[in-house]
């Protein structure tokens, strides 16, 4: 499921609201049937939120990094290692398990990024531009990634990039000042919107 539209939009405030990091002035976030603003460390334990910008510890491995952020989410200490094996691996990352994150490409650095999301195995993901700033290769990764992440997951995408929209999600809504514009199956929105303010945005004549 993606979430695009131009920039103040609300796209990211969406997300940071399903995270359980902002406050919704009003209406309901629902997360397997749990109530976020009423449970939000339930509705956490449910959530991997991979924001825009997210810190990296460089002087700590990838390997110990997934390790501590296991332990922040209380993973049992016997699966840490393993779980985190497990990620790097899958991430393509497993040569880089014991080399000081400092030294990783850009690339690397966004793949370590959704490794430490998917640590306490939740069962939604909110990734926040997860490719932004990444050359080609990297993008097609990230983005080969997010297809097969979603064959497990329930995934809610912010981007900018109309491309990776339609070539990574399913459904896609278009925001605009704070609300919901459009919603239907991501080919619809791109080849027949029914808004004309869709319209105009996704065939780049919005202003």
């Amino acid at each position: 499921f993606a979430l695009v539209g131009p920039n103040g939009a609300g796209k990211t405030s969406t997300l940071r609201m399903l995270a359980t990091l902002a406050e919704p002035t009003g209406g309901r976030v629902v997360i397997e049937g749990v109530d976020a603003r009423a449970l939000p460390e339930a509705a956490r334990r449910r959530v991997g939120y991979l924001p825009d910008h997210f810190a990296l510890y460089d002087d700590l491995t990838p390997l110990e990094f997934l390790e501590f952020f296991g332990r922040c989410h209380d993973v049992p200490a016997r699966e840490r290692p393993v779980r985190a094996r497990q990620l790097l691996d899958e991430l393509d990352l497993g040569e880089k398990a014991k080399s000081p994150i400092k030294s990783l490409s850009r690339g690397m650095r966004q793949r370590l990024g959704l490794a430490k999301t998917l640590m306490h195995q939740p069962s939604v993901l909110l990734l926040d531009e997860p490719a932004s700033a990444l050359d080609p290769i990297s993008t097609a990764k990230v983005e080969e990634l997010i297809e097969e992440l979603g064959r497990e997951y329930c995934i809610a995408i912010v981007t900018h990039n109309m491309q990776q929209a339609a070539r990574a999600s399913a459904f896609t809504a278009f925001m605009y000042l704070g609300e919901m514009v459009e919603f239907d199956r991501t080919d619809n929105i791109f080849t027949a919107p029914k808004v004309k303010r869709t319209h105009d945005y996704v065939t780049g004549r919005f202003g």
